[in-house]
């Protein structure tokens, strides 16, 4: 009954129905100023975001989903990775192919790992074969705070963000009167070391930031041992106090086994990744009205995978450029613009025998208008044109209303949008598997959301539908595994968050995520993804120096697909349930020493996030940090 009445309320009829009454609802919020001044609402301090219009804005004037992973958050629940704590995000699943350092794919309201668009400080992150970004060699070294847009931007920042837009901001020592440095060292079960060094600082006019980790594992199952090297570098000069010059550059290396599913365990296949970036960008403030930002961003990667008795390279390497204009045409209306180019080149080899050597261009333009015609009411219309090499190009759009109601601060917004998702590499080149035909994805999407706060902003509560009709969605079908474009898929469903923060040593926040994703075609789920999911996160601060984290993650009905005898006939199966239970607490001895322990799977959850590759069992560490 429960789930009959969600799936009725999650109708393409009511859907639209209420996303065409919330801007009717908004209306409401266009009402005199004195309205405000007679309440006793306390004052409203949102956070304030860029990902979501790529300009700071505060999160309720996006009309957007926004969400946030602070460094505070970071610190306080001793997360290590991007792929960790993204799954404390509302609406996205995280799957990896068992230990850290596996194939790990991120499905967003439903769409495909391809379609997330990951950045770093702003900068476009370059794709792998498959599409996406390789989120299981990202740690969160230097790394200030991760933004998370779960609205289609396609408009704005071109393919692959049909399901949204990562943005992982980094540290920089900017403002700092005198350097900072840390050392830490963990280690704990699955034989794992792990260490980091940081610094971060300004000279006159100079600054910088760097920080480098090891990591060293040995995980279950045989041929699992994973080693990881990272190291993140920003350096910035104020050339005077309208013009600054940045440089980002990155350099990881992952090497590990790859023991493949238990049915058919491998002993010596293995996985060696390296990947170097360097971009250097300008930013440029010509007075209040304008500024301009441009950044170039060179990328390479190279990956060796050593399997069925072969060592297949792969090289991929980019070149791009991004420009951006924001112009503040009146005090309520700001205008932003900018171009994109990019080119990717791909290289693969088996053995000695190549079978992959392509490039691919992209050029892309787009226009945002964000209008206020009042203190309490957002407009923003985006537009963007982008131009293939390989396939048809791309047009998009998104139509966005948010605002706020007097006296209760009730916070509304609605967005319409035209998305799409180019093939990737691999859909049009991977020999014996590839299909040059391919059309790229169009996705329609709708989202509607309310956010409301109660006693003096202490309690936070939100909830957010959405749907998103795709076009020619890209799959791979048995017996041939040939990417065709299907016919249609729909991914829909809702949200909903709970906040309490009664004070700065007790907060305690919840979330549901309802999703039904569906291949239209052939009436039958998109696997790897479940139905309902809801997370749980307590922080709790009992002294000054002791901080308690706990986390809890229940993913229900799930799907995967598998090839049961007698016919071996690609067949959509159910997993297994599972719930996550991590926990930490840390201790400040000094003003200089911090001491940790944390524990991950603590119930010792046995479950496959992927048919045949189990997740870790339960496991403790214990770390220790230096400030200086």
């Amino acid at each position: 009954m429960i789930r009959k009445s969600v799936t009725t309320f999650l109708s393409p009829s009511r859907f639209l129905s209420l996303s065409l009454s919330v801007p009717a609802l908004a209306g409401l919020l266009v009402l005199p100023a004195t309205a405000q001044q007679a309440t006793n609402a306390p004052a409203h301090l949102p956070e304030v975001v860029v990902t979501a219009t790529r300009t700071r804005e505060p999160a309720d004037q996006t009309a957007t989903t926004v969400s946030v992973v602070t460094r505070e958050q970071i610190e306080d629940r001793k997360l290590t990775t991007l792929a960790e704590a993204l799954e404390t995000v509302t609406g996205f699943t995280v799957v990896r192919n068992g230990a850290p350092g596996q194939a790990t794919a991120l499905f967003s309201r439903g769409t495909a790992g391809k379609h997330t668009l990951l950045t770093i400080d702003g900068r476009t992150q370059p794709p792998i074969l498959t599409g996406g970004f390789d989120y299981a060699i990202l740690s969160l070294d230097n790394v200030q705070r991760i933004e998370v847009v779960r609205t289609p931007s396609s408009s704005l920042y071109g393919g692959d963000s049909i399901g949204g837009v990562i943005n992982v901001i980094t540290l920089n020592g900017r403002g700092l009167a005198k350097p900072e440095h840390e050392v830490s060292f963990e280690a704990g079960s699955f034989d794992t070391f792990r260490e980091t060094a940081a610094s971060r600082g300004a000279f006159g006019k100079f600054d910088y930031a760097v920080a480098a980790s090891q990591l060293n594992a040995n995980y279950s199952r045989d041929n699992n041992r994973y080693r990881q090297t990272t190291i993140r570098v920003s350096t910035g000069y104020q050339l005077d106090k309208d013009l600054y010059l940045d440089l980002k550059s990155a350099y990881i290396q992952a090497d590990g086994g790859s023991p493949g599913p238990t049915a058919f365990p491998s002993l010596t296949d293995r996985l060696k990744r390296e990947y170097v970036s360097l971009s250097p960008g300008v930013i440029w403030r010509a007075g209040d009205k304008f500024e301009t930002k441009a950044y170039y961003g060179y990328d390479h990667q190279y990956l060796t995978d050593q399997s069925f008795g072969a060592t297949t390279g792969l090289t991929i390497e980019g070149h791009q450029v991004d420009w951006q204009n924001n112009l503040q045409v009146m005090e309520n209306w700001r205008l932003t613009a900018g171009l994109a180019f990019r080119d990717t080149g791909f290289e693969r080899v088996t053995g000695t025998v190549p079978n992959i050597d392509t490039h691919q261009t992209t050029v892309g333009g787009y226009l945002q208008s964000h209008w206020s015609p009042t203190e309490r009411v957002d407009l923003i219309n985006s537009v963007r044109y982008d131009h293939y090499s390989a396939f048809s190009p791309g047009f998009t759009w998104r139509q966005g209303l948010a605002g706020r109601v007097p006296v209760t601060e009730t916070l509304l917004f609605a967005n319409v949008s035209r998305s799409y998702s180019p093939p990737t590499a691999a859909h049009l080149y991977f020999p014996g598997f590839n299909n040059p035909n391919l059309r790229p994805e169009s996705a329609f999407g709708l989202e509607a959301g309310v956010e409301q706060s109660f006693f003096k902003n202490q309690v936070k509560v939100s909830a957010t539908v959405f749907q998103n009709k795709i076009d020619d969605l890209i799959q791979s079908p048995a017996p041939a595994f040939r990417p065709v474009n299907v016919a249609k898929a729909t991914t829909e469903g809702a949200e909903l968050g709970v906040k309490y923060a009664p004070s700065k040593s007790f907060s305690i926040e919840s979330s549901y995520t309802y999703l039904t994703a569906t291949d239209d075609l052939n009436r039958q789920r998109l696997v790897r993804r479940p139905r309902q999911q809801v997370n749980l996160g307590v922080t709790l601060k009992p002294v000054e120096k002791l901080t308690l984290s706990s986390g809890v993650s229940w993913v229900m009905q799930r799907q995967d697909v598998d090839f049961p005898p007698p016919f071996f006939a690609a067949t959509n199966v159910p997993l297994r349930d599972y719930l996550l239970l991590r926990a930490s607490a840390s201790y400040q001895a000094t003003k200089y020493l911090q001491l940790w322990v944390r524990g991950e799977n603590l119930t010792d959850y046995r479950y496959d996030p992927v048919i045949g590759y189990p997740a870790l069992r339960a496991g403790a560490y214990a770390g220790i940090k230096l400030t200086f």
